[in-house]
């Protein structure tokens, strides 16, 4: 499940309904990271297992060479949390990341928004380790 950066705003009431979806076996992941509100020591605050790099910010890191990116990803090592990068275009981007340690890679380099029933063919195509 997808937790938008703004939807931060509201902690306390958040943070029990999170504990709450964690209790039935959900995976929480903040999504839209590096757009608005969050910042490392909030996000520390509430249970999520993976972040969503948006991208945004990783064509930021691209463009400009901003160090930003991968000392957010290694913060969020430290923190157990695991990082998805959005966004991702290019066989260099995949290779720039991966060496980063971003942990899931999200983008049109792999596929374009599917159906449902192309998305399983899709998915039944690829190796293991793809998915």
């Amino acid at each position: 499940m997808e937790i938008t950066e703004s939807t931060l705003v509201y902690e306390l009431r958040l943070r029990q309904n999170m504990e709450k979806l964690l209790a039935e076996g959900a995976i929480l992941s903040l999504d839209d990271f590096g757009t608005g509100y969050s910042n490392l020591m909030r996000i520390n605050k509430f249970p999520f297992g993976d972040v969503k790099l948006d991208m945004s910010f990783v064509r930021t890191y691209f463009n400009e060479a901003n160090p930003l990116l991968p000392a957010m990803v290694k913060s969020f090592q430290a923190s157990g949390i695991k990082t998805t990068a959005e966004g991702i275009e290019t066989k260099d981007m995949v290779e720039a990341l991966t060496g980063l340690g971003c942990d899931i890679l999200q983008g049109y380099y792999f596929s374009r928004p599917l159906p449902e029933q192309d998305f399983l063919a899709y998915m039944q195509n690829q190796p293991q380790s793809f998915r």
